[in-house]
This record gives structure tokens, C-alpha cells and sequence, in this order.
């Protein structure tokens, strides 16, 4: 059937121009491989229940199949590769005569099998053929039980670590929620198997619809159980994908041809390259930059990654390509120029190349790392419950080869069965990743609030000095900083893995906002309240507060987002009110700070002029000019020149309400004022 629509699907590209086959058939074959691996083990499994005289015909038309699959990739791979060049519809139809040569082996297989069925209803021993294929059930149930048993046993024996990607399709909840579904189908199937056993044929479909459900249910529990560790702080949480598919394809199509540059590139020894490929090239790698420009400052601004590095390879592709463009600006390059033009095209395509490998590499994610160790205290109930229904599976096949007569058996079979489906969901959903570390972070915030409450009613006149005061806000600010800006950076990606169901991921992030940095964080900012004015200390109180009150009702509002879907919109309302109560609070102390002078201070001085500036050239249409000057005033005491050195801002802009030139200064006395 899947051939078929291909096959429908690929006839519908009737011009060049016509995109929208094309993007459905990148998202059709996007599971080909898997697809054709899961037709290869359904006829090796025909093969193995088979009769002696159809299984070698059957292993022929077997042998043919990875051939055929492997020439029907090597032309997909080819049509979307040259989806952008003029002979792209060549391609396609070379896929098309793959996909028939595909439909063609499927019909004869399909052919084969039913002779073999219609002969072993016929023959005079009805149940031997069926016989056979219920053992060959039953075999591969037991090998995948030996190969869980063995894997049981290795707990505790030695360190070993799971990894698996972290993919759309396999969060908590989409793999819960493919249990739930093949496990609705095994009831199903369970409650009608004693109506359907009228022929041998529906005996064997039957046994082998539930053969294939029991064993779906293996890598779904096993990959929950796993989820269900990786939420525990001891394994290595990984990271998602932020990128798109289809943002995916196109980086794999700008490396495509960003290779196909590289292999066309001009060597430099050539006397006269011709100048029009040199262009050709440029305004290529020029649409290519765009692109990835575009692509990576959205990536740099999640800071889900490696900013820095994103950042430089970003700079580089831009200096690269300006210095490339700027070259051929010259109409009449020179000939001892040339080398150089070259060779700067070589750099601009490499920065490119980077950029693009740097790019599809955050694209993939990390994988997550899970020690079985630490999964043991999970693991084991899930295999045992998934055990219960193979052995039970078994049986119900043993029964199923005998005559259909005694439905009872079967029935209490069945029963069996569905209590260990029962108990398998019972472990899955009892135990939600994430939600043990929520409510050991709601403690520890509760105890934070608690001791800045109590923190709160000791409100004193503060008796340290101005320049005690500020040396310890200028030592302490750096780490305050810091620590308040990882939080808010957190809290945003809290709320972007929340959104894409990484519940194991949320933990961990969760996990790092109530780690002891942050409470030490608290501790300065408490011990810097004695030292401020009486209203200050009031300031930095409340502002903590209100930050602490934030982290809480994002942890709360997230605790219950795990049972109450309506809940789950609240998250994202919460985190951006957490990043602006980090910010204010920031604010306040560089505020603070300005008033008690130094040189940290002055430096706060000139970021928050900076932010006036950048504000009021963001609400209007004046022009802003910024100059930044500092400058030493010395004064001569008792015949002695002794620098003493003090910061001013100059801030040059043209004002709204003064309609001309105006000069901000800011001096260490804090205060601020305007000269016409």
C-alpha cells in the first residue's frame, strides 16, 4: 500500500514549477529505510513458518529484496539532490522504475504466499503448515525473552550506559501514548481471537497480529523506562534538536552544494580564471550566506548550544564573503591579484562549509545518556510485566495449534494476558519523569522564601561606609550577575522544552536553578542588605522576592501540568515573567550601585545611558549619536600632583523636548544632567 501511494504520488509531478508533490514526498519517504527493513522481517518470517517445498522460492524472491530497496534509495537520494537543477525530472522517473521494480517483487511475494496458504487449507494435514507458522511465532517471542533475560541479569555487574536521540517522536508522552494505542489493539484482538478461529488462515493471522503487538510493546516500554531515568540527576539529561525538518533539508541541500563548489573550484596556478564562474560563485555563496545567516542568529539566541562557537563561525563566513565581494567590486582585477581573488574564494566557501556542519550538528541534538544502574529501580517491573505477556503469548499459540475447540483455555489465557498489559501501564504511568525533582525544588524554594521572610523583619540602619559599600557590591556583582543571567536563560529553556513534551529534560533544568550557586546567589544578595540605606533594603528584598515567588509558581505550574493539560499553557506566561523579575533586579543593583560611586559602577553607569539611548532611538525617528569619553581629573594638593581619578559619560544625542543638541553627564555623584 505504502508503494502504491508513492508510486500515485510520484505521477502527480506534472511541471518543474510545482513544489507541493515534491515536499510531499520528502515527507513520505522520510521512514523509507525503516519501512523496508520492517517488509525484510516480515518475509524472513514467512520464510522460517513456511513449507520445505515453497521456502526456497521464497528465499530467492527474499535474496532480490536488498537490491531492489538499495537502488530505490541511491535514486531518491539522487532526485532530491538535484531537485534544483534543470534535470531533475530525469531522476524522478528513474525513481519511478525503482518503486515498480519494488511493486512487481511485492506482487510476486504476495503471490507465493497465498499459494502456500491456499495449499496448506487444502492438504490433507490442515494444521501442518499452520503448525509451522505458530512455532515460528513462538521462536521469535522466546529470543527476544533470552535476549531480555540476559540483559536483566547485567544489572549491577558492570557500568553501562543507554544512549538514545531525542527526537519529536519519542518523548514521554508520544511513546506512552503508542503503549496505550498497541496495547487497546492486544485487547482487541484478545476479545475476538475465540469468533474468528472458523479456518487455519485466520488462526495464523491472528497469531501473528498478536506475535506483532507483543513484541511493539518491547522498545516502547523499555524507551519509557528510560525517559523515565534520564530524568534522574546522575545521567546526562542531552539536548533537542531546534531546528525543523524542514529546515533540516535545507541545510542538507546547501552542504550539497557547497560541495558541488568545492569540487568545481578553480585551481589557483590557472594564468586567467574565467571571471564569470568567479561571479557565478559569488552570487551563489552570497544566497547560500543569507540563508545561513538567517538560520544561525535565530539558533545563537536560543543559547541552547555552544553560543561562542556559532558566533565565530558566523563572523568568519561574513568577513569572508565581504572580503570576497569587495574584490570583485574592481571590474579589471589584476593578473598578481588574481591569486589572491582565488584564494579568498576558497576561504569564503570553507566559512560557508563550517557554518553549515556547525549548523546541522545542533540540528541533530545530543543524545541522551542513561545509566542502567541508576534505571534499575524501573527497568526490572517493565521487562517483568513485558515477560508476563510474552510467556502467556506463548501459550496462547500452543493453544491456538491444537483444534480450536476449547475456547475456555484460550479465554483464560487472554485474561492472563491483559493483567500483565494492565500492570505494564500501571508502572509507565504511575511514574512521570521529572515530577520527584519538582517537588524537591518546591522544598528548597520554600526554604529560600522562608529564610528571605525572616531576613525581612531585621530591617536595620546600615553602619557600614561608602567605600565598604562599594567594594563589596563591585566583589559580588560579577557572581550576582552571572548566577541571575543563567537563571533567566534557564528559565526560558524550561519553557521551550516544556512545550515539546522533553518532561526528562525539564527535571534537569530544573534540577540546575535550585542548585546551590543559586542559593548562594540569595546569600550575597541578604548579606548586602545591612550595608545599604534603610529604602534600599527594602528594594532588594522585595525584588528577591518576587524572583523567588516566580521560580515557585513555575515549578508549581509545571507539577501540575503533568495531570492537568490547562495547566500547561500557564508555563510559558510564568517564564518570561521570571526573566523580567531577573532583570529588574539586575537593574536595581547596577541603580544602587551608581549611587555609591566606583569603578564597576560607573561601567553600570554607562550601560544603563546606553539602554536610554537605544530606547529612544527605538520609539522615534531622531537622530541618536553616542559618545563615550573617559577622562582623569587631577588636582593639586599642597604643592603635589596627586591623580584623582573619577569616570564621566558624555552622551551626545539630539533630545525630543529640547529639539537640538543636548549633552547628558553622568559624574560619580550619580545624578544626571543636561546642557542645551
Amino acid at each position: 500500500m505504502k508503494l502504491f501511494q508513492l508510486t500515485q504520488l510520484l505521477t502527480c509531478l506534472e511541471s518543474p514549477d510545482d513544489q507541493r508533490p515534491f515536499l510531499d514526498l520528502v515527507d513520505f519517504t522520510t521512514n523509507f529505510c525503516a519501512n523496508a527493513l520492517e517488509l525484510r522481517r516480515l518475509c524472513a518470517e514467512l520464510v522460517m513458518a513456511s513449507q520445505v517445498e515453497h521456502r526456497n522460492k521464497l528465499q530467492s524472491l527474499l535474496k532480490q529484496l536488498p537490491a531492489l530497496v538499495g537502488k530505490t534509495e541511491d535514486n531518491l537520494q539522487s532526485a532530491l539532490y538535484q531537485v534544483y537543477e534543470r534535470d531533475f525530472p530525469i531522476a524522478f522517473e528513474r525513481l519511478k522504475q525503482s518503486i515498480i521494480h519494488l511493486k512487481s517483487w511485492l506482487l510476486n511475494m504476495n503471490n507465493s504466499v497465498q499459494e502456500q496458504l491456499a495449499l496448506a487449507s487444502s492438504s490433507s494435514e490442515p494444521d501442518g503448515g499452520m503448525s509451522k507458522s505458530l512455532a515460528g511465532f513462538e521462536r521469535a517471542l522466546t529470543e527476544l525473552e533470552l535476549s531480555i533475560l540476559e540483559e536483566d541479569n547485567s544489572y549491577g555487574r558492570r557500568f553501562k550506559t543507554i544512549t538514545f536521540s531525542i527526537l519529536e517522536d519519542q518523548t514521554y508522552i508520544s511513546c506512552r501514548a503508542r503503549l496505550n494505542d498497541y496495547l487497546g489493539q492486544l485487547t482487541q484482538h484478545l476479545h475476538a481471537i475465540p469468533s474468528r478461529l472458523k479456518t487455519p488462515t485466520d488462526v495464523v493471522h491472528e497469531a501473528k497480529a498478536l506475535t506483532s503487538l507483543t513484541s511493539e510493546l518491547l522498545p516502547l516500554s523499555k524507551h519509557c523506562a528510560y525517559l523515565l531515568a534520564a530524568a534522574n540527576p546522575a545521567s546526562k539529561p542531552g539536548r533537542a534538536g531546534n531546528m525543523s525538518r524542514e529546515e533540516t533539508f535545507k541545510l542538507q541541500e546547501f552542504k550539497r552544494r557547497l560541495d558541488k563548489l568545492s569540487q568545481d573550484a578553480f585551481r589557483v596556478e590557472e594564468n586567467n580564471p574565467p571571471m564569470d564562474k568567479i561571479s557565478s560563485h559569488m552570487r551563489e555563496l552570497e544566497e547560500i550566506r543569507i540563508n545561513l545567516e538567517d538560520l544561525a542568529e535565530r539558533m545563537v539566541c536560543t543559547g541552547s548550544f555552544e553560543n561562542h562557537l556559532m558566533e565565530n563561525h558566523l563572523r568568519e563566513m561574513n568577513s569572508s564573503v565581504d572580503i570576497l565581494k569587495s574584490y570583485l567590486e574592481d571590474k579589471m582585477v589584476a593578473v598578481e591579484s588574481q591569486g589572491a581573488l582565488l584564494t579568498h574564494l576558497g576561504e569564503a566557501r570553507k566559512s560557508c562549509t563550517y557554518l553549515t556542519d556547525a549548523l546541522l550538528k545542533a540540528a541533530k541534538g545530543v543524545p541522551c545518556k542513561v545509566d542502567l544502574i541508576t534505571a534499575a529501580e524501573l527497568q526490572p517491573p517493565v521487562l517483568e510485566s513485558w515477560l508476563h505477556i510474552s510467556r502467556n503469548t506463548r501459550k496462547m499459540l500452543a493453544q491456538l495449534s491444537s483444534p480450536p475447540s476449547n475456547n475456555q483455555e484460550i479465554e483464560n489465557t487472554a485474561d492472563r494476558i491483559l493483567q500483565g498489559s494492565a500492570s505494564l501501564n500501571k508502572h509507565i504511568c504511575n511514574h512521570l519523569p521529572g515530577q520527584t525533582m519538582v517537588q524537591e525544588s518546591q522544598l528548597k524554594l520554600h526554604e529560600m522564601l522562608q529564610r528571605l521572610n525572616e531576613r525581612a523583619d531585621q530591617v536595620v540602619d546600615s553602619t557600614a561606609s561608602r567605600e565598604e559599600t562599594t567594594r563589596t557590591l563591585e566583589s559580588w556583582l560579577p557572581t550576582i550577575t552571572n548566577a541571575l543571567g543563567q537563571l533567566s536563560l534557564k528559565a526560558g529553556r524550561v519553557a521551550k522544552l516544556w512545550n515539546m513534551d522533553h518532561w526528562e529534560l525539564v527535571a534537569h533544568e530544573l534540577h540546575q536553578m535550585s542548585k546551590p550557586d543559586f542559593e548562594n546567589v540569595l546569600e550575597k544578595s541578604l548579606l548586602i542588605g545591612p550595608r545599604l540605606r534603610t529604602t534600599d533594603q527594602v528594594k532588594v528584598t522585595d525584588s528577591l522576592r518576587r524572583i523567588l515567588t516566580s521560580l515557585t509558581e513555575l515549578n508549581h505550574n509545571i507539577k501540575d501540568g503533568f495531570t492537568l493539560p490547562e495547566s500547561k499553557s500557564k508555563v510559558d506566561a510564568t517564564s518570561r515573567q521570571l526573566q523580567a523579575e531577573c532583570e529588574q533586579y539586575l537593574n536595581l543593583l547596577e541603580e544602587i550601585g551608581c549611587s555609591q560611586g566606583g569603578i564597576a559602577t560607573h561601567i553600570s553607569t554607562i550601560r544603563h545611558a546606553m539602554k536610554k539611548l537605544h530606547v529612544l532611538s527605538g520609539t522615534g525617528d531622531y537622530l541618536t549619536k553616542v559618545c563615550i569619553s573617559t577622562r582623569y581629573e587631577h588636582e593639586n594638593k599642597s604643592n603635589r600632583f596627586e591623580p584623582n581619578f573619577s569616570f564621566s559619560v558624555e552622551l551626545e544625542c539630539i533630545l525630543p523636548e529640547h529639539g537640538s543638541n543636548s549633552v547628558i553627564h553622568s559624574d560619580s555623584s550619580g545624578f544626571e544632567k543636561s546642557e542645551a
